[in-house]
């Protein structure tokens, strides 16, 4: 074959085999991939956040209860699960005029009622209505706040911002009867959240007492000393509620009865012209469920017991 004829041939297969690989490519990128569907809101497309496992979400209502609504009260107790823990901690919770309970996921009628409750005044007898000051000074019927708790992290809440220049309380701690009086004291509610299997979250609720004046300490932590200036605090750790609950349960917190005394009166009772009262309702919003358990196997004892069976 020719020099000029050879060259010819191999240049012709060259161009043929550079056309069949640009024809290739093509088709290959030619090809439709399916993409996400289209939606009408943006926030479809964002995926969703989640929290770690040791975070829980809790909304936190701080309900007013005027004194013309007082009999709501009495009404709210009667729907609340109070068959928690021991009878002995529960006897000694009445006997400070403080009650707690567990309400479900399906709110009850009076717990519904409290939350939507309204700022309207009560009936006025005359035709002229007076508004005072201290009816101004006064709080939101209802307060809500909320929050996301670490485990085992130590968080105050406060019924009543104001002190009480005077709080005399007695109670029994290790078999002894205390009592003290407290100057210029302040309630405070401390709640630890501890995050369980199948996400039921462990809280644990201690009412405690800041009194007094700012005093000057020093305290050792990771053995280095530093100071803090703060008020004294007396913790009722004797008074300490645990209480499990699943996602949309609520703990209800308040005094016992209109009359009652000890904590109960003093965190959640004050003489405004006609005695008023608050209650706490807490919620657990969120928690990350574990899952670790969901699709395991029996354990082997029960493995082996189970196929024991089968056998028989």
């Amino acid at each position: 074959m020719p020099t000029d004829r050879r060259r010819l041939f191999f240049d012709g297969r060259r161009w043929t085999g550079t056309l069949l690989l640009a024809v290739c490519c093509c088709a290959v990128s030619c090809k439709h991939f399916a993409g996400p569907e289209k939606s009408g809101n943006v926030n479809e497309l964002l995926p969703p956040l989640s929290m770690a496992s040791e975070v829980v979400g809790i909304d936190v209502f701080f309900v007013r209860i005027p004194y013309y609504n007082r009999e709501l009260l009495r009404q709210l107790w009667s729907e609340v699960d109070e068959q928690w823990g021991s009878p002995t901690l529960r006897r000694e919770l009445m006997d400070q005029g403080l009650r707690i309970g567990i309400q479900g996921v399906s709110l009850s009628p009076t717990l519904t009622q409290l939350i939507d409750a309204k700022a309207t005044p009560s009936p006025p007898t005359t035709d002229i209505i007076e508004v005072s000051v201290a009816e101004l000074q006064k709080d939101p019927i209802v307060r809500k706040q909320s929050f996301r708790m670490m485990s085992g992290m130590y968080t105050l809440f406060q019924p009543y911002a104001d002190p009480i220049p005077e709080m005399a309380l007695f109670w029994s701690e290790s078999g002894q009867f205390c009592g003290k009086t407290f100057k210029d004291a302040e309630g405070w509610i401390g709640l630890v959240a501890t995050p369980l299997k199948g996400g039921q979250v462990r809280f644990e609720v201690t009412p405690e007492v800041v009194h007094g004046t700012k005093e000057r300490r020093f305290n050792f932590h990771s053995g280095v000393m530093f100071s803090e200036t703060a008020k004294p605090r007396h913790v009722f750790y004797n008074l300490t509620v645990s209480l499990d609950l699943l996602p949309g349960q609520w703990i209800v917190m308040g005094p016992a009865s209109e009359n009652c005394s000890g904590i109960g009166r003093c965190f959640f009772t004050r003489e405004r012209g006609e005695t008023e009262q608050k209650v706490i309702l807490i919620r657990l919003a969120r928690s990350q469920r574990d899952t670790v358990f969901e699709n395991s196997l029996l354990p082997d004892a029960s493995r082996d017991n189970f196929q024991m069976l089968e056998r028989n």
